[in-house]
């Protein structure tokens, strides 16, 4: 372990380190510079630094961590801290991506640097995590905050080692940063919600605060032009604090940052990252705010020839908010869902932020006010009395898990089909949507088939791609090669873009699921009974339907469809995409956890090159309500039509299979007859093969036992896609012995 004391040593010690963080000069634990927080530098430049008043020493680097760097730091300060991530995050901090650690060498005590995705700067805040008899975990973001990354450390307990080293494995030069996955993301935004509001002097109305909000873009583009003018530190950073304020007032602190961005972005000195950085320091309780009085005064000063707004008074109605909040909420459906103009829909969500509303819940309640109008359940209001129902007793028709495609979906639920770019999702789809329509058998692994009363049409929703989306299912239809394609034809209904009539895409919003409800209610045109719902693909239509499917109402949406699901008897499938590194398992797919957690079927599939077959897709049922997980592996047929089934011997001589068992009990050894057990074969046949493949190095046998080697390893990687990440993870942290070779 190499002390990160001398300059020297702590340079060479970020060689590696991410080309975007920047550093400040500490002395110890402090940041000495005036104004730091605006004075980034990197690593070179920190050691050129000095006290202007020479009383400080450097003694290290401290890493700013916020929007500049776009790197958090989690503090685990002591023993006990395991079990506080517990408690908050539900999964231990194992569960988080291997990255960048360092380390005082006090005991317990380390920090884990990851990226933040973007999508989350806004929502997140430095929280520290407490729980009673456990030391505390700090989660450190934003202005101002910094950790010292390398240098001295005080010790002034004498239990640590006096200087900042990397944690072992866990250096620049051994991994490389990692991001911050979406669970953890999303609990540290539930984290950061004001458990009430903040307890503002507000002498201003609800109306008055609702109208100075409304005024914000106007101002912005008429009386704060040009950008350039504004683009002196001041005079930027006061308009942001106004924008930040009336938005706070109205409970969203958010509320006005794109206005900020999107008004900084003409500055020839833009920089994104210093905006979230600013708006992240704003609202601190020892701040003095700026409202929209200076906001308006400033206006008026700088255009004395065309100002000619009034004062803005507004006296508060005298009816009350419940009924208030319930007429806007209202006109807003109806604009929504009637295609009113966005600036009309705008008006009346402000009136609803003005009610300290934010728009998670505006989103959520124009979901529930959806089911009310077509009088599906999904659990804001309840229909009486609980009733008493023992385990045996009574069960209504759609409480019943009945198949409608055995092994793939279930009558009047819904499923996630989930991968990774060019896995076969969109053919895997249309081959199900296939099956409905003609009731073909043998589709993939299963022999059953869907029974002609339960055959019907397909509604497919095709908004990824935009206005490609047609051309893509068409062209993915034909590469089936079915038999039947008139009867599926004319039983498809394809909703999406339309360049000729000027269509959007379908996008989840209260207009978007008017027009679906209402397409199940009448049917396909030919009298046909809808069976089939895919929606292709999940982020993109909540991109459309502007919910974030990291931090928006994702519950709410998917219990929504499956009511939808339910009262239409049709199956929902969900096509989504699998997150940036995802690991083997149903926590494949990216964003909210009720993504993968709610559907009643979950699918994943991997990609693999098999030499002889070319591109094989493997497909892992994660989860079938009523049966047990699967897995299987399947080719287009590129001559007959539709898949064949690949066997483990077409697909890895056996080999793979072999690989895996070892694989699985890669830290004690795999003997003979396990592997035999395991891929079922006669322990004599087996002997021949394990020799071959140890004569290919792709094993060794050590103290009775079978290990993989590197190359070993990595051919499992190919056969096992789903595996590659923990593979990976393996061959850096293993020091594999040397290979008996067998001659």
């Amino acid at each position: 372990m190499t002390p990160m004391v001398h300059e020297s040593n702590q340079i060479i010690s970020m060689a590696n380190a991410p080309s975007f963080w920047r550093f400040t000069p500490v002395e110890y634990k402090d940041a000495f510079l005036k104004d730091w927080p605006n004075k980034p530098f990197d690593i070179l430049e920190v050691w050129k630094q000095v006290d202007p008043n020479g009383f400080r020493t450097i003694t290290g680097a401290g890493l700013f961590l916020g929007p500049i760097t776009e790197t958090a730091g989690l503090d685990f300060d002591g023993p006990g801290t395991r079990r506080n991530f517990e408690h908050h995050f539900g999964r231990p901090p194992t569960d988080l991506t291997k990255t960048i650690c360092s380390t005082s060498g006090r005991p317990k005590r380390m920090q884990m640097f990851y990226k933040v995705p973007k999508e989350y700067w806004r929502f997140i805040k430095y929280k520290k995590l407490k729980l009673e008899g456990c030391a505390d975990i700090e989660l450190r973001w934003g202005h101002g905050i910094q950790s010292v990354i390398c240098g001295k450390h005080p010790n002034k307990y004498g239990d640590g080692q006096g200087f900042y080293s990397w944690v072992d494995g866990h250096s620049p030069q051994d991994v490389q940063i990692a991001t911050l996955p979406d669970w953890f993301c999303e609990k540290w935004v539930e984290l950061c919600r004001p458990k009430k509001s903040r307890n503002f002097k507000v002498k201003e109305s609800n109306e008055q605060l609702q109208k100075d909000s409304e005024r914000i873009k106007p101002f912005l583009e008429k009386y704060y032009q040009p950008p350039n003018n504004y683009s002196d530190y001041w005079g930027w950073l006061d308009v942001g604090m106004v924008l930040h304020e009336v938005g706070s007032k109205l409970g969203d602190e958010n509320l006005h940052l794109d206005d900020w961005l999107a008004w900084s972005y003409e500055m020839d000195n833009f920089d994104e990252k210093q905006c979230y950085d600013k708006w992240s320091s704003f609202g601190k309780p020892n701040g003095e705010p700026l409202g929209f009085g200076s906001f308006y005064d400033r206006a008026k000063k700088d255009n004395p020839d065309t100002f000619d707004e009034p004062v803005n008074i507004v006296q508060e109605d005298e009816k009350t908010s419940a009924k208030k909040i319930k007429e806007v909420m209202d006109k807003l459906y109806g604009l929504i869902k009637n295609g009113g103009s966005w600036e009309d829909q705008q008006a009346q969500r402000s009136r609803l932020y003005a009610y300290k509303i934010n728009r998670e819940e505006i989103e959520r309640k124009l979901l529930f006010m959806v089911a009310e109008e077509h009088q599906l359940t999904i659990g804001e209001k309840s229909g009486g009395a609980r009733r008493h129902r023992s385990l045996m007793g009574e069960i209504s028709q759609q409480e019943i898990l009945e198949p409608l495609l055995p092994g793939f979906l279930l009558k009047g639920r819904d499923a996630l089909l989930v991968g990774e770019s060019g896995a076969g999702k969109t053919l895997a789809a249309l081959a199900i949507s296939y099956a409905i329509a003609t009731g073909h058998p043998n589709l993939y692994d299963r022999e059953e088939f869907v029974s002609t009363e339960d055959r019907g049409g397909t509604i497919w929703i095709g908004s990824d791609g935009n206005i490609g989306a047609y051309g893509m299912v068409q062209k993915y239809a034909r590469m089936l090669k079915v038999p039947d394609v008139n009867t599926w034809d004319e039983s498809f209904t394809f909703v999406g873009a339309d360049i000729e009539k000027k269509i959007n895409p379908w996008a989840f919003t209260v207009q978007g699921l008017n027009e679906l409800i209402n397409r199940l209610e009448a049917g396909h045109p030919n009298g046909t009974k809808y069976k089939l719902v895919v929606i292709d693909s999940l982020k993109k239509v909540m991109d459309l339907g502007d919910i974030n499917f990291g931090v928006g109402p994702m519950g709410t949406v998917m219990q929504l469809m499956q009511s939808i699901a339910a009262k239409y008897d049709v199956a929902v499938l969900w096509i989504h995409h699998t997150k940036p590194g995802a690991k083997d398992g149903i926590s494949v797919s990216g964003g909210n956890s009720n993504i993968y957690q709610i559907p009643y079927c979950v699918h994943c599939l991997f990609k693999k090159e098999v030499q002889g077959l070319g591109q094989v897709t493997r497909w892992i049922v994660e989860k079938y309500r009523g049966e047990c997980s699967r897995e299987f592996e399947a080719v287009l047929n590129k001559e007959q039509g539709l898949f064949d089934l690949v066997t483990d011997q077409e697909s890895t001589d056996r080999t793979g299979a072999i690989l895996y068992e070892v694989w699985i009990r890669k830290d004690c050894g795999a003997t003979t007859t396990e592997v035999a057990d395991g891929i079922q074969v006669d322990k004599k046949k087996l002997s021949y093969k394990l020799t071959q493949m140890v004569k290919e190095d792709l094993i060794f046998s050590m103290k009775k036992g079978w290990y993989l080697t590197k190359k070993g390893a990595k051919r499992l990687a190919l056969d096992f896609p789903e595996l590659q990440e923990n593979i990976e993870e393996w061959l850096k942290n293993s020091k594999l012995p040397r290979a008996i070779k067998i001659k």
